[in-house]
């Protein structure tokens, strides 16, 4: 089970998309078409996974930026 606090921090971020979800379940309850539901989830889905690759672009530059020589070969020296 997720932590309340954390719960309430999602729900806070999220609130706009959370009350659109609720009235297309409504919706899609009374009227047995759930595709707008699906639609909207699969919006916050493609949504999530284009940041996250963003994010994880991002962390590799920063990671290539604190190691400059990442991807080079070792060197080795002969006494």
């Amino acid at each position: 089970m997720i932590d309340p606090e954390l719960a309430a921090e999602i729900s806070q971020e999220h609130e706009g998309f959370l009350n659109e979800l609720e009235g297309l379940a409504i919706e899609a309850i009374a009227s047995n078409n759930w595709t707008p539901v699906l639609q909207h989830l699969n919006e916050i889905m493609a949504w999530q996974d284009a940041n996250l690759h963003e994010a994880q672009k991002s962390k590799a530059s920063a990671d290539e930026l604190e190691t400059p020589s990442a991807g080079l070969a070792p060197t080795t020296t002969r006494d």
